[in-house]
């Protein structure tokens, strides 16, 4: 009885240490999870998305929006126009973007021939550039929202869409500092599938475009 009583103190002892001085590889885990979190803070805060983001106060001088009104309002859930019938105007739209090589160029012939456009964003690809974002609300164009993953949001539950829309507000608003009011979803081309996805349930009020 007397060995084994010895050999349980020294197994309890054996466990104190243990507690008191953990393995080494739990030391490192913690150390590599602290680093993580302190790189991911820095890399939030130096490209903003980190912090309070807010509505713009007012256009940047010279934008091509500068000035103009807008055409359509949110009445009943739906858009309708504030102003008589515009005649031979088209609202000019680019969706899936941004893209480095080929937003920036139709950027620039935009501001070129001074024509207003709205930019529908994919939330992915924000995060990826998030300066041409910036660049382009800065310019005075209008940012809208085309989901994070640019997926059929007709499908799948409603706390899925839910996310796919407040990622992508939440990169929008990192990149430009405001929240986009316009949503537009992904493969809602024919008046089918725009009365389809006109149908669902959005977790809050939104202008929609298709």
């Amino acid at each position: 009885m007397r060995p084994r009583r010895g050999s349980d103190a020294a197994r309890a002892a054996q466990v104190r240490r243990r507690i008191r001085r953990p393995p080494a590889h739990w030391l490192l885990l913690g150390l590599v999870v602290i680093v993580l979190m302190l790189l991911l803070s820095v890399q939030g805060i130096t490209v903003r998305r980190v912090g309070a983001s807010a509505t713009p106060t007012a256009q940047a001088a010279g934008a091509p929006l500068t000035g103009s009104r807008p055409l359509l309002t949110v009445a009943d859930g739906r858009l309708v126009s504030r102003q008589p019938p515009p005649g031979r105007r088209v609202a000019l739209t680019f969706d899936d973007g941004p893209s480095p090589i080929w937003t920036p160029r139709i950027a620039r012939e935009l501001r070129r021939l001074h024509v207003p456009a709205t930019f529908f964003m994919v939330g992915s690809q924000v995060v990826r550039d998030p300066g041409i974002v910036g660049q382009l609300h800065r310019e005075g164009f209008e940012l809208g929202n085309h989901t994070f993953t640019h997926v059929d949001v007709t499908r799948g539950p409603s706390w899925w869409r839910s996310q796919q829309l407040q990622m992508t507000e939440s990169a929008i608003a990192g990149a430009a500092g405001v929240r986009p009011l316009l949503f537009r979803p992904p493969y809602s081309a024919t008046p089918a599938r725009s009365r389809a996805q006109g149908s669902a349930r959005w977790p809050r009020s939104r202008a929609t475009a298709s």
